[in-house]
């Protein structure tokens, strides 16, 4: 993660953003999660934290995908703007 955010600020000049998946039993994932919010205080990059998402967390399997589908093309709307990035996603953190 830090070997991307470094090259696409160097190459391009343009906005990190990660997303999290919501949890699950791993203590792996755990400790990505842990390591991209370290990489967020280093680099300034943004993370959609789906992990620590209570509302995400508590969705049925059944309906998880429907949902996150509806979220993710409302909060790709709210961001990107004829082009312009705002930053109105309640989800993403810098």
């Amino acid at each position: 993660m830090e070997y991307i955010t470094v090259y696409a600020k160097q190459t391009w000049n343009c906005p990190v953003i990660f997303y999290t998946g919501t949890k699950y039993d791993s203590k792996q994932y755990q400790q990505m999660v842990d390591v991209l919010f370290e990489l967020q205080d280093k680099y300034g990059i943004g993370v959609i934290d789906l992990w620590n998402d209570e509302e995400m967390n508590d969705v049925s399997e059944k309906n998880m995908k429907f949902i996150w589908q509806i979220r993710f093309i409302r909060r790709r709307q709210d961001i990107w703007n004829g082009g312009r990035l705002r930053w109105k996603n309640t989800y993403i953190n810098f």
